[in-house]
């Protein structure tokens, strides 16, 4: 036997199979990380209303159990106000609900965590099939060691799903683009379908990917796939205006509202906050040089719009969508599909030089950047032991005050814990406050009703309070106090659990009342201790 012929083989197996193992290793750490976020981190920097997932979340929560017991798709039995954004979301999330209703957080998480593995698979899958395995490697490990993508899964809502299919929606675009095959245009037809059922503003990803196809000079394929996009989105719309009585959900009344001028600004603030306590200007700056060739070109009068950079085009598109809409509380929550679509850009523009030492050592640096939200970002202010406070004030009141009527501003976790009707104070979940006009700009809380709230005449208010018994969002003493409402509890808004989290405060003095404000009970329940007259609801 020739041992000379056969040594290359081994060589080339040896090789093949450590890169199999170390792509094996950057899984798991990616998998431990989103654990470790999910067990000791936030998902928002007002940590403890967003220890055990997002608020948000726990909106569709409550949407699926409504579904689950019989009530149909709303907050509230008998109201039909459409406060979601992800239809298909809350359907899966009503199935985790029905195989494990005690533990609904950990079971999304779980989800997700799949879903995030997929989508780690799926964007190491095309790296390599662009620039072989070992440049793969390199841009693998970016996307893996990004403490970003970790923060996510734990969230409870749907943004690891729409990342995965936004992820496919893109290679697919790109690589149908590229060739005759009609697989491509069949995986981007099911995923657009996907998107628009995934989020309500799901139409706007897939008809941005389907400009690819126009780009490249294929303007069939391109009509077919805006053709489709519409189909779906009417008969959504349909769908909707039939069950809700509305063209869209009260959720994009109650966000994408006040001046341009001012939503536009917003976004730009927000962005400034990525740019420092992300890093997420390490995503977007190379993205902006990827335009220099196409410019020049320009520059030059030979335009050639199938010369259009692909990564750069999509992402510039999508911010636009989002300064358009005045950016999001929920940081990069719209915006996260940019960071695998920047690195793959960096990684396919720089493979030939990618194995130097110069190179990879800015690949190092640009990795390193990535934890930067370890050291600015609240969200990873990790702690052995969570504590949240909507969670405890939902169970609390459950079992305090089974039968009685709820306003918030907190409209997820208090609600799904406590099972109250309740009156959405910011008007994700209330037709009346969600559609009222407003004259400025604060995104997804500039819409408020104090009056109309006081008049459903709740049995409970619970939002934010101050050293002068006044509450947020209008829900000023000098309003509540004639309306027969006083002062019933204070809860601790700390990041930090207390012995007791919940203080009974209707015999509190204004003294005892400061002082507790001043060690954290920041968030107050008040009660209407007249009679309540008969409100319709």
């Amino acid at each position: 036997m020739n041992l000379a012929c056969c040594s290359p083989v081994i060589k080339v197996n040896r090789t093949a199979e450590g890169q199999r193992v170390f792509t094996l290793m950057l899984l798991l750490v990616a998998m431990l990380g989103a654990t470790a976020h999910y067990l000791f981190g936030f998902s928002h920097a007002d940590l403890s209303g967003h220890a055990w997932g997002s608020d948000d979340a726990y909106i569709s929560f409550r949407y699926a159990r409504n579904l689950l017991d019989g009530n149909g798709l709303v907050f509230n039995p008998g109201e039909r106000v459409e406060g979601y954004t992800n239809f298909l979301y809350v359907l899966i999330t009503s199935i985790l609900l029905m195989l494990s209703p005690d533990h609904i957080h950990l079971g999304t998480y779980v989800f997700n965590l799949g879903l995030f593995t997929a989508t780690l698979l799926v964007f190491h899958w095309y790296l390599r099939r662009n620039v072989g395995e070992k440049c793969a490697l390199l841009g693998y490990s970016a996307l893996c060691m990004c403490p970003i993508m970790w923060a996510w899964p734990s969230s409870g809502m749907e943004t690891s799903a729409v990342l995965l299919v936004q992820l496919a929606l893109f290679i697919s675009a790109v690589t149908g683009a590229n060739s005759a095959s009609r697989w491509p245009l069949t995986i981007f037809s099911v995923c657009s379908v996907l998107s628009i059922l995934l989020r309500a503003d799901g139409f706007v990803f897939p008809f941005i990917c389907s400009t690819i196809f126009m780009l490249k000079g294929q303007g069939r394929r391109f009509c077919s796939l805006v053709a489709l996009i519409c189909t779906i989105s009417a008969s959504v719309i349909c769908v909707r205006y039939v069950y809700y009585g509305s063209v869209w959900p009260n959720t994009f009344y109650a966000k994408v509202s006040g001046p341009l001028y001012e939503r536009i600004v917003s976004a730009a603030r927000q962005m400034m906050l990525l740019f420092k306590n992300d890093g997420f200007f390490i995503y977007i700056f190379p993205l902006s040089l990827g335009w220099r060739p196409f410019l020049e070109q320009a520059r030059k009068r030979r335009l050639d719009l199938s010369a259009i950079p692909l990564v750069p085009f999509v992402c510039m598109a999508l911010l636009a969508y989002w300064v358009y809409v005045g950016g999001d509380v929920f940081y990069e929550r719209f915006l996260i599909i940019i960071i695998p679509l920047s690195i793959s850009h960096i990684v396919l523009q720089a493979s030939h030089v990618l194995w130097s030492r110069r190179t990879l050592a800015v690949a190092m640096c640009f990795i390193a950047i990535q934890f930067v939200p370890f050291a600015r970002d609240h969200r990873f202010r990790y702690q052995l032991v969570k504590y949240d406070r909507w969670i405890e004030l939902g169970k609390y009141l459950s079992s305090n005050h089974p039968e009685a009527i709820l306003a918030t501003c907190a409209a997820g976790k208090i609600p799904f814990y406590s099972q109250l009707r309740t009156i959405d104070m910011l008007g994700l979940n209330d037709a009346h406050i969600g559609r009222k006009a407003v004259s400025y700009f604060m995104v997804g809380h500039n819409k408020m009703d104090p009056e109309y709230v006081l008049s459903k005449e709740p049995d409970l208010i619970a939002t934010w309070g101050s050293k002068e018994l006044d509450l947020a969002y209008g829900i000023t003493k000098d309003r509540y106090i004639p309306k027969g409402y006083t002062l019933k509890y204070m809860v601790n808004a700390s990041p930090y659990t207390r012995e007791q989290n919940i203080v009974e405060a209707m015999n509190l003095s204004n003294d005892k009342v400061a002082q507790l404000y001043d060690q954290g009970y920041t968030y107050f329940v008040i009660i209407k201790i007249q009679p309540r007259d008969a409100v319709t609801f």
